[in-house]
């Protein structure tokens, strides 16, 4: 728009930079939330675009206060409110940029230098400076390119969502551990506790092992146990969200509607698409071979059981936590014979919350 001051003053639209701006911000940011976290990517989008949009907000208020030049015809010269006038005789070309109704200017000064004259010029002003910049430089070089606002985006999104998925089809085929899916089982507080077998206290949670497990003690809160006669030997943890996710990670974690880390190991295993959950997987089951995927959905309690052989030994591992998102429960079991079924289903059908354990 031109000031009132002087014809030959223009000046850039703050309010055009922040809606041409936002239209690649929410659209970027709505498709590389899918692509990174597939259905649970739209708390991410929404975590981006909160954060992105005062930033954008920003930078068009700084467009509308600066985003402006005049023509000094005294001194022969373009001035800028920002950056260094530029003499009209160093002017070897003008370069203009429009996508949708927002054009960029800018100014061929020699080898490589290329200052910006102005960012967001409305498409209805082109015609009237280039007139004026032709006015008064007659043998520049004028080289304009014009871009549909849809079809940029769809490149653009076209772009990556190809290298997503080229990505997520190469991880899927050099690690087959990570098409395993979790089977749904019922386990979890399924064995009421009895007397006979002894009962462990860990934070909100209570647990009983086979009768031929027996306890060795405890290191730095973690309870050590060992099968009398198969050598197998069973480490219980537990921790709390902070422990698990502390600092800014845990708030992250939080804000895209993963709690604590259950649920991020639990997305990973879950998800069917999305590059983050597909490395978080990777990461869980590094070093597993014949793995088997267990998940259990109680109205109080959830549990994810990892089964396989890692580092040429049996490993089982069990993961519990409250329904509330809260502290969770860690079982690695580790031995020269294989975790059968039947011992994971003893173990997990006995952890209870304490809130839930029935007097005897």
């Amino acid at each position: 728009m031109q000031s009132d001051a002087s014809p030959c003053t223009f000046r850039g639209h703050g309010t055009l930079f922040f809606l041409n701006t936002s239209l690649y911000l929410i659209g970027s940011a709505a498709v590389l939330s899918l692509l990174m976290l597939g259905i649970h990517g739209w708390r991410l989008f929404l975590l981006a675009t909160g954060a992105l949009l005062p930033i954008v907000i920003s930078m068009a208020a700084i467009v509308s206060l600066t985003d402006r030049f005049f023509f000094d015809d005294v001194h022969s010269r373009v001035v800028r409110s920002l950056g260094t006038s530029i003499p009209y005789d160093r002017i070897k070309g003008i370069q203009v940029r429009q996508t949708g109704n927002l054009v960029r200017v800018s100014l061929d000064t020699g080898w490589l230098a290329k200052p910006t004259l102005i960012l967001a010029l409305h498409l209805r002003e082109k015609d009237l400076l280039l007139k004026e910049l032709t006015d008064r430089l007659p043998g520049a070089r004028i080289h304009a390119k014009t871009f549909a606002d849809g079809k940029v985006m769809i490149s653009l999104l076209s772009i990556l969502s190809c290298l997503t998925i080229v990505a997520h089809a190469y991880l899927t085929y050099r690690f087959p551990e990570l098409r395993i899916e979790p089977r749904r089982v019922a386990w979890l507080g399924a064995q009421e506790p009895t007397q006979q077998v002894p009962r462990y206290y860990l934070g909100t949670f209570v647990f009983s092992l086979p009768e031929r497990f027996i306890a060795m003690g405890d290191i730095e809160g973690r309870l050590l146990f060992r099968d009398r006669v198969g050598g197998t030997a069973v480490v219980v943890s537990y921790r709390t969200p902070g422990q698990d996710m502390p600092g800014i990670n845990r708030f992250f974690l939080a804000s895209i509607g993963m709690r604590d880390y259950f649920d991020l190991v639990n997305i990973s295993y879950q998800s069917r698409f999305g590059l983050l959950p597909l490395v978080m997987k990777r990461m869980e089951l590094s070093g597993f071979s014949e793995t088997a995927l267990y998940y259990d959905d109680q109205f109080q309690m959830r549990g994810l059981v990892t089964q396989g052989i890692r580092n040429n030994e049996q490993e089982a591992q069990v993961l519990v936590a409250g329904a509330g998102g809260a502290e969770t429960l860690q079982f690695l079991i580790t031995g020269g014979k294989k975790v059968e079924e039947k011992m994971l289903k003893e173990i997990v059908g006995s952890i209870h919350l304490q809130t839930m354990i029935p007097s005897i």
